[in-house]
Formats: C-alpha cells, sequence, structure tokens
C-alpha cells in the first residue's frame, strides 16, 4: 500500500519531490528577506509578500504555497479580513502567525490550522513549528519526498 501511495505522489511531480513551498508575508523587508534566507538554508521554496494583496496574488496563482507565516502588521491584513478569506478559500492552508503579543488579538477568532508564535526573534522556534505543521499537515507528501530522494529512478 505504501508503494501504491509513494508512486502516486511522486507522479505530482516536482512539488512532491522536491521542496515545500513557504510564503513569508511581513511589512519590514529585512525581516522578510532574512526569512527567506533561513528558510531556503534550510531545504524549503522561499516567496515573499510585502502586503495582503501580494499574498492573495500568490496563493491564487499557480506557485501556491504550503504553508504560509504571516505578520499580522503587515499592510491590508485586516483590511482585506485576510484571514477569513484565507479560512474560506483556503481552508486546507496552514498558517503560522508572527507577532508580538497584543491585547487586541485576543478578540481575534483564529481559524483551525492557524499557529500563533508570540516571539518573531525566535528563528529556531519558527523552524520546528514549520517542522511539525509539515509533520502533520503533510505525512504522506513527506514520506513520498524522502523516499523519492532515495530512488527517484525506480518511481
Amino acid at each position: 500500500m505504501w508503494k501504491v501511495l509513494t508512486k502516486r505522489f511522486l507522479a505530482q511531480g516536482d512539488k512532491v519531490k522536491g521542496k515545500f513551498r513557504i510564503l513569508i508575508a511581513d511589512r519590514n523587508p529585512y525581516v522578510r528577506q532574512f526569512l527567506r534566507r533561513e528558510l531556503i538554508a534550510e531545504g524549503y521554496q522561499a516567496t515573499v509578500a510585502k502586503d495582503g494583496r501580494e499574498v492573495l496574488s500568490v496563493i491564487n496563482s499557480s506557485e501556491a504555497p504550503d504553508i504560509l507565516i504571516l505578520d499580522l502588521d503587515t499592510p491590508y491584513i485586516f483590511e482585506l479580513s485576510l484571514l477569513e478569506l484565507l479560512h474560506e478559500d483556503h481552508p486546507d492552508l496552514p498558517i503560522i502567525i508572527q507577532s508580538w503579543p497584543a491585547p487586541e488579538l485576543n478578540h481575534l477568532k483564529m481559524p483551525s490550522g492557524v499557529a500563533f508564535l508570540e516571539n518573531k526573534e525566535d528563528i529556531e522556534l519558527l523552524k520546528k513549528t514549520i517542522k511539525e505543521v509539515i509533520e502533520k499537515k503533510y505525512p504522506l507528501r513527506l514520506l513520498a519526498a524522502k523516499l523519492g530522494g532515495q530512488s527517484s529512478s525506480s518511481a
């Protein structure tokens, strides 16, 4: 059974064999580029967005991410009701919200599949959270990618 599932996932091409796609949305260009560099070094494909409009554009493209890392201070997040839109249109998209603690965040209703990290300065915590999300959300894809990397000619 695992062999059949693995072949099915490997047949989906690069998205399975290769890197998980992560979209980083942050208002600060230095933070965006830092996170992008760090995640690429970890083997992920990382794309950046400077505002909620760019987030929607990337998510609705053929290069849609597997995970969204979102700073709630990113422009147009609340104006576009981005979290609600994403929850309605992309309910399976895992979102990791990175934000400084703020009392106004307590009233936000977070959709399921959203992780909240309060400390924006802990890159290791973010990397750990990404790995946990991938293991939980994409276990078969992760297995297929690992097996595909070991014997991609046998598929």
